[in-house]
C-alpha cells in the first residue's frame, strides 16, 4: 500500500516538505513510456522481473482526473489513450493488489533524452506541425524587393498531410526587431502561400526575421539587409589530386575569373591549407567498417557527433598570371593519411574587392582500404568468432588478393567505486587490452576474406586487420565484438540506470535490416521491453534472455527516414548477482536514408549562354523516386551568381526543413528510479566501499545525473548645367537595368505530365545567373535543383565609381575594359558625365589583347547639383559596350551628390504688451541651404500658460527611484507656488499640476 511518512523534531519548522514523504510498497514495478497521444505501461515484479498478465490498472493525470482503465496483455503491455496532450504527469495505479507507477521528473531521472545526449521533440498538437518560410535570396540592399515562400505542413509520426487551416500570418521585423510588414495569407491546395515585401531606402541594416503563425505553431525565416557591392570575380581552388595517399605530395590551381568570363590577371592572393580527419565510407559497403576508432561506446559517424577543428598546416601568398592563376604546392611530410585537407584561397581585384574560394582534398592512408564486418556481433566463448574482410580501392571498387593480418584483444574494465569527501562516491574505470589471438589471411579474386578466432571467455574484444600497399603505406581497421559466457561478462559500469545500444551501420537504406546489440551489466535471467520510437512507440516487443546481450532485428521502411530510435528497458529480479531488483534503460539512434521523399527534378535552358536582353526559356521535368512523373508546385527565381557568393543560399534546404533528424518525442520513466531500497542498497555500500570490489553487486542507478550537452544639394533638374557635359556614348545599347534577381515566380505547377516552362527576359547584368527551382508536392514530397547560365558579350565596359560625390571633391573614374573577342582590339574609351568637372581628355583610346583588360582613368570634381550622370563606353570595329555604374544611389541610375551642411538653431523671445506692432528681423548667413530649416513662431496669452509644455519632462513615471521622484515633484510644487504668489489663473495649468504633485505625493 501507500504509507505517508512525517518526521518531526522540536525546533524544526513543521511545514517543511522534506519532512514528508509518500512511500509506495509493491510487489510490481511498471516501467511506462509516454507520447502526447498514447502512453505504454509495462507491469513486471519486483522479484523476477517477469511480465505480469492481466493486471487491472487506472491512470489519472497528475490533478488527479481519471484517464481510463485498462488491463495488461500477455507480455505485461497495456495502452493509455491520452486525450489531453497538456498530460505531462500521470500516475498509475491499482487497489488489488496495489501497485503505483507515474510519469513526470521525478519518475524519469535520468532517463530522460536530453540524459542520453538525444533532441527531444514535442509532439503537442497546437505545434505538431512544419513550416518553411525562404527567400529569392539571403541577402539584400535597401530600396530592393524581398521575394518569400513559404509551405506549411501537419507532422505525423510517419510523414506529413495537409494542414487543416486556411490561413497564416506573416510578420517581418527588421534587426531592431521592429514590425515593418504583416499580412494574411491564404494556403493554396498545395498548402503554400508567397508574397512580397519591398524594403524602405534607409531600411536598418542586418538580419531580420520573418515570423509565420498558424493557429499556436510558429515557424521563421530570416535575410540580411547590408550595404553590400556586388562582386564581379570569383575565385576557384582546383586540385591536382581529388584524393591521393598518405606521404605523396601534390598541388593545386587557383583560377580567379570574372563572373562575366573572362580572367583577372596580376590579382594578389593569400591561401592557407586546413587539415580534418577523414573517414572512409563506401555506399556499397555499408555494412562494413574502414576505420580503426578505440572506443566501442561513442557513436563517432552519428549527426549529433561534434567534428573536429580544422587546423592550419600550411600558408603563402602569390600573385595571378596573365591568365588569372597561381599553383600552391602541398609538400608530401603534411600529407599523412586519414585526413581532408581544405585549401582556401583569397584575391584582391583590380576594383579593390576581396574574394575567396576553397576546395578539399582527401589523404587516404593507403593505396587501398581493409573493411570489417562481424559476422555476429555477438558471439559465445567457445565458438569461433568472425569477421568478413573486404579489400577495396579509393572509388570502393574491389582489389583482390592482399594479404593481410590480424590480432584481437580483449578488453577489460576495471570498474572500481571511488570514495569522495563526504561519504559517498562514483563509479571510474579503467581500460586493460590483452592480446588473445594473431594470424594472417589473404583476400581472395573476390576481394573477400575471413579474420576469425576462438575467445575463450566472454567480454568485448576488438579486432584489428592491417596491410600494407606497394609504397610500404600501412593501412588499417578494427572492429568491435562482444562474447557472452556463462561467466559474468565486464561490460562497463557506468553512475547511472543507462546502458549503450549499438547498431551495425551509420546508415541504412530502405529495406535493409538493422541489428541492434543490446547489453546488459546483469547476470541470469532478464526481461527486455523493445521499442520504436519516434513521436510515439511505432513497434515493440518483450524479450526474455539469460545471458547479458541480445541481438535486436528491425526491417527498415522508407517512412523511418530520417531518424528512428530504438530503446531497451531491462528488468531484472534480485538474485545472488543483484540484490535487489533493478533496471537499466538504453537508446540508439538509427539514420535512415531519405530517398522516397526526394522529387527528381531537371532544368533544360534554351540556349547555354546569352547577351542581355535575351529571352530564355527554361524547362522542368521533375518525377518521384520510382520515376514517375508528378504535380508539384514550385517557385523558380534567377538571380545574380555573384549576389549568392556574398551569402550563399544553403544545399538542399527544403529537405532540411522537412526531413531532417527528428527528435524523439516518447518520455520513459520507472519506479525503480525511485527505489527506497536501491537507494538505501548504495548507502550501505558507500559505507563499505570494499563490498564493491569487482564490480558485481547492486546499486551505481539514478544517482548521478552529470552526463548529458549627409543632405542632397540643388535640384535635379539643374543636373547638367554649367560645366561637365563631356563626351557621348558611342553605344547604341545602354545598360542601365541592373537587378540582382532577374525573375521570381512561386506559382508554377507541372502538369500530370511533370512539365512546366518558365521564358524570362535578361537584365543588363554582365553575369552568370543562378536558374532554382524549389517543389512539394501534396505527399510532400521535396527537392530543388540550381543550374547556371552565362550572359555575356564580346567587349564589355564595367564603371568604377563612388555611390556618391560630396560637392568638390576630387576624385579618380575608372573604366575596367575586358576584351574577349577573340583577337586584340583597338578600343576607345568615353566617359559621359553631367554634374561633374572632366579634367581629362572624355575619350582614350588603348589597345587590349584578346582575354585582357584595360584600365582607362579620369581625373573628375562634383559640382554642386543633386546627382552626378556617369556613362562610360567602350567601341571597338565590330564591338561596342556601354554602361551606367551597377551600383547607384540617385534616380535613374544616377550618383547623388552630398553637400556638407552644419544646422544651427537661433531662439528669442518677448512680450506683447497692448495693440503695439512689433518687428522681428531674421538675418539668414550668405550660403544655406534653401531646402531644409523652419521658422517657428509661439504666441502664448500668458506667461503661465507658456509653462504648460515644458511640464511634460516633470511628467512621473512608474518604478522611479527616489532622486528622480524628487527631482520631478519639486519643480512641480514650486510652479504651482508661484501661480499662487502671483495670483496668476489658469485652470489647465493648475489642474495639471495638481496632479503631478499628488502622483509624486502618492
Amino acid at each position: 500500500g501507500a504509507y505517508y511518512l512525517v518526521a518531526d523534531a522540536p525546533g524544526v519548522d513543521p511545514d517543511r516538505w522534506s519532512q514528508r514523504l509518500l512511500i509506495s510498497v509493491s510487489e510490481y514495478n511498471l516501467p511506462l513510456k509516454a507520447a502526447a497521444e498514447e502512453a505504454w505501461i509495462w507491469a513486471t515484479e519486483l522479484a523476477t522481473g517477469r511480465p505480469v498478465e492481466g493486471l487491472d490498472l487506472t491512470a489519472y493525470t497528475g490533478s488527479g482526473i481519471k484517464i481510463g482503465t485498462f488491463t495488461t496483455d500477455e507480455d505485461g503491455l497495456a495502452r493509455v489513450d491520452v486525450d489531453d496532450p497538456n498530460t505531462n504527469y500521470m500516475l498509475v495505479t491499482s487497489n488489488e493488489p496495489y501497485v503505483l507507477g507515474g510519469s513526470g521528473w521525478e519518475w524519469e531521472s535520468g532517463l530522460s533524452s536530453w540524459d542520453f545526449g538525444l533532441e527531444s521533440e514535442s509532439t503537442h498538437p497546437d505545434y505538431n506541425f512544419r513550416g518553411y518560410v525562404y527567400t529569392d535570396r539571403p541577402i539584400y540592399r535597401q530600396g530592393q524587393e524581398v521575394y518569400y515562400r513559404g509551405i506549411l505542413r501537419a507532422l505525423e509520426d510517419l510523414g506529413y498531410s495537409l494542414p487543416s487551416g486556411e490561413t497564416v500570418e506573416v510578420t517581418i521585423n527588421d534587426a531592431g526587431w521592429e514590425g515593418i510588414y504583416t499580412r494574411e495569407m491564404t494556403l493554396d491546395e498545395f498548402g503554400t502561400f508567397e508574397g512580397k515585401l519591398e524594403l524602405d531606402s534607409g531600411a536598418a541594416l542586418g538580419e531580420y526575421n520573418i515570423s509565420v503563425v498558424f493557429n499556436e505553431y510558429h515557424f521563421s525565416g530570416s535575410f540580411t539587409v547590408a550595404a553590400y557591392r556586388p562582386p564581379e570575380f570569383e575565385v576557384v581552388v582546383s586540385p591536382a589530386d581529388a584524393e591521393l595517399a598518405a606521404q605523396q605530395a601534390t598541388s593545386a590551381e587557383v583560377a580567379v575569373s570574372y563572373y562575366f568570363g573572362g580572367p583577372v590577371a596580376e590579382a594578389a592572393v593569400e591561401w592557407n591549407v586546413l587539415t580534418t580527419p577523414y573517414a572512409f565510407e563506401p555506399a556499397q559497403f555499408g555494412r562494413y567498417t574502414f576505420s580503426d576508432r578505440d572506443e566501442p561506446w561513442i557513436c563517432f559517424w552519428c549527426w549529433w557527433w561534434a567534428p573536429d577543428d580544422p587546423d592550419v598546416i600550411l600558408s603563402g601568398s602569390g600573385t595571378t598570371d596573365a591568365e588569372g592563376q597561381i599553383s600552391i604546392l602541398l609538400p608530401s611530410d603534411v600529407m599523412t593519411g586519414g585526413q581532408r585537407l581544405t585549401i582556401e584561397a583569397t584575391a584582391y581585384g583590380n576594383d579593390g574587392q576581396v574574394i575567396s574560394g576553397r576546395s578539399d582534398v582527401v589523404v587516404h592512408q593507403g593505396d587501398f582500404y581493409v573493411g570489417l564486418a562481424a559476422q555476429d556481433y555477438v558471439g559465445e566463448a567457445g565458438e569461433e568468432l568472425a569477421a568478413d574482410v573486404v579489400t577495396v580501392d579509393w572509388e570502393g571498387e574491389r582489389l583482390p588478393n592482399q594479404d593481410l593480418e590480424m590480432e584481437a584483444y580483449r578488453r577489460e574494465w576495471i570498474n572500481t567505486f571511488v570514495e569522495d569527501d563526504f561519504g559517498g562516491g562514483t563509479w571510474e574505470w579503467e581500460t586493460e587490452d590483452t592480446l588473445v589471438a594473431t594470424g594472417t589471411l589473404s583476400t581472395d579474386d573476390n576481394a573477400e576474406g575471413v579474420a576469425s578466432f576462438t575467445p575463450e571467455e566472454g567480454g568485448s574484444y576488438r579486432v584489428v586487420v592491417s596491410g600494407q600497399d606497394g609504397s610500404g603505406r600501412v593501412v588499417r581497421s578494427s572492429i568491435w565484438l562482444w562474447v557472452s559466457g556463462d561467466e559474468y561478462v565486464s561490460w562497463r559500469r557506468e553512475n547511472n540506470d543507462r546502458i549503450t545500444l549499438i547498431s551495425d551501420k551509420t546508415i541504412y537504406q530502405p529495406g535493409d535490416t538493422a541489428e541492434i546489440l543490446i547489453p546488459t551489466p546483469f547476470e541470469g535471467e532478464q526481461w527486455v521491453w523493445i521499442t520504436v520510437e519516434r513521436a510515439g512507440i511505432l513497434e515493440q516487443e518483450v524479450v526474455h534472455i539469460e545471458g547479458n546481450s541480445l541481438v535486436y532485428e528491425l526491417p527498415i521502411d522508407g517512412d523511418y527516414a530520417p531518424t528512428i530510435f530504438v530503446s531497451a528497458v531491462v528488468v531484472k529480479g534480485p538474485d545472488a548477482t543483484e540484490p535487489v531488483a533493478t533496471h537499466r534503460v538504453g537508446y540508439v539512434v538509427l539514420t535512415v536514408e531519405v530517398t522516397q521523399q526526394l522529387l527528381d527534378i531537371s532544368v533544360t535552358p534554351s540556349t547555354e549562354q546569352a547577351e542581355p536582353g535575351d529571352t530564355v526559356t527554361f524547362d522542368l521535368l521533375v518525377r518521384d523516386y520510382s520515376g514517375s512523373p508528378v504535380e508539384a508546385s514550385f517557385s523558380v527565381d534567377l538571380v545574380d551568381k555573384a549576389i549568392l557568393s556574398l551569402m550563399p543560399r544553403g544545399e538542399d534546404e527544403i529537405v532540411e526543413a522537412f526531413y531532417a533528424q527528428r527528435g524523439l518525442g516518447v518520455r520513459t520513466a520507472s519506479g525503480l528510479v525511485l527505489s527506497m531500497n536501491r537507494l538505501l542498497l548504495q548507502q550501505m555500500e558507500e559505507l563499505d566501499v570494499r563490498a564493491m570490489a569487482g564490480g558485481i553487486g547492486g546499486g551505481g542507478g539514478g544517482m548521478d545525473e552529470s552526463d548529458g550537452a549627409l543632405a542632397p544639394s540643388a535640384d535635379f533638374e539643374a543636373l547638367g548645367r554649367g560645366q561637365g557635359e563631356e563626351g557621348e556614348a558611342s553605344s547604341d545599347e545602354l545598360r542601365e537595368q541592373f537587378e540582382d534577381t532577374a525573375y521570381w515566380d512561386a506559382t508554377v505547377v507541372t502538369g500530370r505530365d511533370g512539365r512546366a516552362t518558365v521564358e524570362i527576359e535578361l537584365p543588363d547584368n554582365l553575369t552568370t545567373w543562378a536558374f532554382r527551382a524549389v517543389g512539394v508536392t501534396e505527399d510532400t514530397e521535396v527537392g530543388e535543383e540550381t543550374i547556371e547560365l552565362l550572359a555575356t558579350i564580346p567587349l564589355l565596359v564595367r564603371p568604377v565609381t563612388p555611390r556618391f560625390f560630396v560637392v568638390d571633391d576630387r576624385v579618380r573614374l575608372a573604366a575596367l575594359v575586358s576584351n574577349n573577342t577573340g583577337g586584340a582590339q583597338e578600343v576607345e574609351v568615353t566617359l559621359q558625365a553631367k554634374g561633374l568637372t572632366l579634367e581629362d581628355e572624355a575619350s582614350q583610346t588603348v589597345t587590349i589583347a584578346d582575354g585582357g583588360e584595360a584600365r582607362v582613368t579620369w581625373w573628375v570634381t562634383a559640382q554642386d547639383v543633386e546627382a552626378a550622370e556617369v556613362i562610360m563606353s567602350a567601341v571597338a570595329d565590330d564591338y561596342s559596350d556601354s554602361a551606367r555604374p551597377r551600383l547607384t544611389t540617385g534616380p535613374d541610375g544616377t550618383l547623388l551628390v552630398h553637400r556638407y551642411t552644419a544646422p544651427e538653431i537661433v531662439g528669442t523671445g518677448g512680450q506683447l504688451i497692448g495693440e503695439d506692432v512689433r518687428t522681428e528681423v531674421v538675418a539668414l548667413p550668405p550660403k544655406y541651404d534653401d531646402r531644409q530649416g523652419e521658422l517657428t513662431v509661439q504666441l502664448d496669452p500668458s506667461l503661465a500658460a507658456g509653462m504648460i509644455d515644458g511640464l511634460s519632462y516633470l511628467e512621473h513615471y512608474p518604478y522611479e527611484c527616489t532622486e528622480q521622484i524628487v527631482s520631478r515633484f519639486l519643480p512641480n510644487v514650486l510652479t504651482y507656488r508661484a501661480l499662487s504668489d502671483l495670483g496668476l489663473a489658469d485652470p489647465e495649468l493648475e489642474s495639471k499640476l495638481a496632479e503631478l504633485v499628488a502622483v509624486g505625493l502618492d
